[in-house]
């Protein structure tokens, strides 16, 4: 794994553990919420918190690509 990512063996225990870490302080903070609220809300807002930094970064990619040339088109020459 670390060969495909161009990584050593530490930098991908670190980004595991982190991601990890993250997961478990992720259930710990979603789990009293959805008791309290209920499982819609919470899907609702988590999926909103995904979507929109999405849309935001598809729209960043294409101000800062800039357009491609359109190819020459050969029009025949009149004698």
């Amino acid at each position: 794994m670390a060969g495909d990512l161009a990584k050593t063996d530490t930098k991908i225990r670190l980004d595991m553990m982190t991601y990890f870490v993250g997961l478990a302080l992720g259930e710990r903070f979603r789990s009293p919420v959805s008791e309290r609220t209920g499982r819609k809300p919470l899907i609702y807002v988590v999926l909103a918190i995904f979507v929109v930094p999405a849309l935001l970064g598809l729209l960043a990619a294409f101000a800062v690509l800039p357009p491609q040339p359109r190819p020459a088109m050969d029009v025949p020459q009149r004698p």
